[in-house]
């Protein structure tokens, strides 16, 4: 997914966004206001959560057999959104937006979904 369709999608709500294949992540942009705010040992972090999270997505469905495959965990916080949008074992979109938002999550996820695996 380009971080031009996301910024049309989303418009200044969109915090900053990533692609990762349970290596690494790349393609990534993050928003001027929070790169002054990340540090590489930050984004290391975050990315090394977005992997763990990613491959523990199996153990959450087979606790939940009824509820289908996972799409996506999203993580509220007072001033941002942040959703891991799962779309296989290992590969997904990681994205924050502002907490207050327009635009549904579900649609996010879909639209993420949708584009990344064309």
């Amino acid at each position: 997914m380009s971080i031009t369709t996301l910024q049309t999608f989303l418009g200044d709500d969109l915090h900053a966004f990533a692609a990762y294949d349970g290596e690494e992540i790349g393609n990534y942009y993050v928003h001027d206001d929070l790169e002054e705010l990340l540090s590489e040992e930050d984004i290391d972090a975050i990315q090394q959560n977005t992997i763990f999270e990613s491959i523990g997505s199996r153990g959450l469905e087979s606790i939940y057999p009824e509820a289908g495959t996972l799409r996506a965990t999203i993580h509220e916080f007072e001033e941002m959104i942040v959703i891991n949008v799962l779309v296989a074992d290992t590969e997904g979109v990681l994205l924050s937006v502002d907490a207050d938002t327009d635009v549904q999550v579900r649609a996010i996820v879909d639209r993420c979904r949708t584009h990344f695996t064309e």
